[in-house]
Protein backbone atom coordinates (compact mmCIF):
# COMPACT_ATOMS: atom_id res chain seq x y z
CA UNK A 1 0.00 0.00 0.00
CA UNK A 2 1.45 3.37 -0.91
CA UNK A 3 2.06 6.25 1.50
CA UNK A 4 -1.01 8.24 0.38
CA UNK A 5 -3.30 5.30 1.13
CA UNK A 6 -1.63 4.78 4.51
CA UNK A 7 -2.18 8.44 5.37
CA UNK A 8 -5.86 8.19 4.38
CA UNK A 9 -6.48 5.31 6.76
CA UNK A 10 -4.12 6.64 9.44
CA UNK A 11 -1.80 3.63 9.70
CA UNK A 12 1.99 3.59 9.86
CA UNK A 13 3.87 1.36 7.41
CA UNK A 14 5.26 -0.76 10.27
CA UNK A 15 1.80 -1.30 11.69
CA UNK A 16 0.45 -2.30 8.31
CA UNK A 17 3.31 -4.76 7.82
CA UNK A 18 2.56 -6.25 11.21
CA UNK A 19 -1.11 -6.64 10.31
CA UNK A 20 -0.19 -8.27 6.98
CA UNK A 21 2.14 -10.71 8.76
CA UNK A 22 -0.49 -11.56 11.42
CA UNK A 23 1.62 -9.99 14.17
CA UNK A 24 -1.10 -7.44 15.01
CA UNK A 25 -4.83 -7.20 14.61
CA UNK A 26 -6.17 -4.00 13.04
CA UNK A 27 -8.24 -1.74 15.25
CA UNK A 28 -11.92 -1.24 14.55
CA UNK A 29 -11.07 2.26 13.36
CA UNK A 30 -8.52 0.90 10.87
CA UNK A 31 -10.97 -1.70 9.57
CA UNK A 32 -13.66 0.93 9.09
CA UNK A 33 -11.19 3.32 7.40
CA UNK A 34 -10.17 0.60 4.92
CA UNK A 35 -13.81 -0.27 4.30
CA UNK A 36 -14.90 3.36 3.89
CA UNK A 37 -12.00 4.62 1.77
CA UNK A 38 -11.35 1.62 -0.46
CA UNK A 39 -14.76 -0.09 -0.65
CA UNK A 40 -13.19 -3.31 0.57
CA UNK A 41 -15.48 -6.14 1.53
CA UNK A 42 -15.87 -6.35 5.33
CA UNK A 43 -15.88 -10.15 5.27
CA UNK A 44 -12.55 -10.13 3.43
CA UNK A 45 -11.08 -7.56 5.81
CA UNK A 46 -12.12 -9.53 8.87
CA UNK A 47 -11.48 -13.06 7.67
CA UNK A 48 -9.24 -12.71 4.60
CA UNK A 49 -11.43 -15.43 3.16
CA UNK A 50 -11.15 -14.60 -0.54
CA UNK A 51 -8.52 -16.17 -2.76
CA UNK A 52 -6.96 -14.23 -5.64
CA UNK A 53 -9.19 -15.81 -8.29
CA UNK A 54 -12.26 -15.03 -6.17
CA UNK A 55 -11.20 -11.40 -5.85
CA UNK A 56 -10.69 -11.23 -9.63
CA UNK A 57 -14.08 -12.82 -10.28
CA UNK A 58 -15.79 -10.41 -7.88
CA UNK A 59 -14.09 -7.44 -9.52
CA UNK A 60 -15.24 -8.54 -12.97
CA UNK A 61 -18.76 -9.21 -11.68
CA UNK A 62 -19.01 -5.73 -10.13
CA UNK A 63 -18.14 -4.17 -13.49
CA UNK A 64 -21.02 -5.90 -15.27
CA UNK A 65 -24.38 -4.26 -15.93
CA UNK A 66 -27.13 -5.26 -13.51
CA UNK A 67 -28.87 -7.47 -16.10
CA UNK A 68 -25.60 -9.28 -16.84
CA UNK A 69 -25.05 -9.81 -13.10
CA UNK A 70 -28.51 -11.37 -12.85
CA UNK A 71 -27.69 -13.71 -15.74
CA UNK A 72 -24.50 -14.79 -13.98
CA UNK A 73 -26.41 -15.50 -10.76
CA UNK A 74 -29.03 -17.46 -12.70
CA UNK A 75 -26.29 -19.49 -14.38
CA UNK A 76 -24.62 -20.25 -11.05
CA UNK A 77 -27.96 -21.34 -9.60
CA UNK A 78 -28.46 -23.61 -12.63
CA UNK A 79 -25.00 -25.16 -12.19
CA UNK A 80 -25.57 -25.72 -8.47
CA UNK A 81 -28.90 -27.45 -9.06
CA UNK A 82 -27.26 -29.64 -11.69
CA UNK A 83 -24.58 -30.85 -9.25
Amino acid sequence: MNLTKLIIIGVYQGTLSGIEQDKYYPSTETIMAIYTNFRADIHWILFNALKNDEVNLLSIYRNLKQQDQKEIIDYIDFKLKKS
